[in-house]
């Protein structure tokens, strides 16, 4: 009889709220921080916000130029290769007929992209800018069936679980920048938080968020952001981040919590113009 191999570990997830910033460059150079805390800690794999790459504010038209977008891309994809982690991180990609989607791209830890996710859903803003995506594909990325729902695509339940219908979906992973929206529900949980458990639960997957710490359009003390969760198949909020807090939490398939390890390096930059 042949001997049964042991089963590999699950991925030990990096959830990240960055410090966000103006220009590209300096959105990639405190990622490339990021990446690199994050393996130290033991990540093998990490999850960015969306737009993560640009930045997601006012000025991201100006920040998403083609060759400034390939190179930010590029010196991501030559740092996962470098530290042998994959990678999940919001960017604009070029749709086929012109113009840019509002993505996330999966890059694996050889530095190859994997596969990129368009947003479907967009918000009136977001739709001055960027073209829908009419897809949502699942991935293969560190050894599991990944695929994502970014930021206010939450709300889109129906349309998701027929995109992803049988196919067998491990992680689905939720970029974005949220606040809450109050619910009258005893547990007292934002709405968004709600609708991430029924998503979870509804497509027996775990789910993941990575939501911006801060917003630099509207850089208010009283907005609360950040707080990304983990949310188990079953639908229990298994652990949750700080509130309006850069740094990063480390998270393996069935733990009940998170570590959670600041950033100290990135200060944010809440000026009100670059």
């Amino acid at each position: 009889m042949s001997p049964v191999a042991p089963a590999s570990p699950p991925p030990v997830l990096a959830l990240i709220q960055p410090a966000m910033h103006w220009r590209l460059e300096d959105n990639v150079a405190a990622l490339v921080r990021a990446l690199t805390r994050a393996r130290q800690a033991g990540a093998t794999l990490c999850l960015c916000p969306e737009l993560a790459l640009t930045g997601f504010h006012r000025q991201i038209a100006q920040e998403a130029a083609p060759g400034r977008v390939a190179a930010g891309l590029a010196q991501l994809q030559a740092t996962a290769g470098q530290l042998g982690l994959a990678l999940a991180v919001g960017a604009p990609s070029p749709a086929a007929a012109g113009g840019w989607h509002n993505s996330l791209v999966l890059i694996d830890a050889s530095g190859e992209v994997a596969g990129v996710i368009p947003k479907n859903g967009l918000t009136p803003s977001e739709a001055t800018f960027f073209v829908p995506g009419d897809c949502r594909p699942v991935v293969a990325l560190a050894g599991l069936r990944v695929s994502a729902v970014l930021c206010r695509e939450i709300e889109d339940l129906p349309q998701v679980s027929a995109q992803l219908a049988g196919q067998g979906t491990q992680l689905l992973l939720w970029p974005g920048l949220m606040s809450p929206v109050p619910d009258d529900s005893a547990d007292g949980l934002p709405r968004h938080v709600r609708q991430a458990q029924a998503m979870a639960q509804a497509l027996g997957t775990t789910l993941v968020q990575s939501n911006w710490p801060y917003s630099l359009n509207t850089p208010h003390a009283d907005t609360v952001l950040g707080r990304s969760v983990v949310i188990q198949p079953d639908g229990r909020l298994a652990a949750q981040l700080p509130a309006n807090a850069c740094g990063m939490g480390l998270w393996s398939g069935g733990d009940s919590a998170m570590r959670w390890i600041p950033c100290e390096a990135d200060d944010p930059d809440l000026s009100s113009d670059p």
